[in-house]
């Protein structure tokens, strides 16, 4: 019979290196957990994943958001526990127009948030606890 591959669950295993974009090349993948390991991870080609709707990367060696406005079809994007270097919530990040929920909390974040939040229509939940925000929640 046809299986194919849905999800991949690989926290906390040791596991280090990049995590080659291949992974988005599987066509009916729905969720990424590599949580909880010394990795990067980049988004190029992730738009090739039209499924993924799952993205769990806490606790890992990510330190670039770019591209990742690409996987439009996110409804859970995890970034918890990571190291961006005191740098803004990248405004890609609000481009994700089908995020449920959203958990940056504890991985130093800085600077205002921006208003390109109320782009997020659908989000329910957002974690940004434990970060450096400054400023006002912005109206939209």
């Amino acid at each position: 019979g046809g299986q194919v591959v849905k999800e991949i669950h690989l926290s906390s295993n040791k596991l280090s290196g990049s995590i080659p974009p291949t992974i988005y090349h599987l066509p009916f993948i729905e969720i990424v957990d590599v949580g909880d390991n010394l990795v990067d991870i980049e988004f190029a080609g992730i738009d090739a994943a039209s499924n993924l709707h799952g993205l769990h990367l806490h606790a890992t060696q990510i330190k670039d958001l770019t591209g990742i406005s690409k996987a439009q079809e996110l409804r859970t994007l995890n970034l918890q526990q990571n190291d961006f270097g005191s740098a803004d919530i990248p405004d890609e990040i609000f481009d994700l127009q089908n995020l449920r929920r959203l958990q940056i909390d504890n991985s130093n974040f800085a600077g205002p948030l921006s208003s390109k939040i109320g782009n997020l229509v659908n989000l329910e939940e957002f974690y940004c606890h434990g970060n450096y925000l400054s400023g006002t929640i912005p109206g939209e």
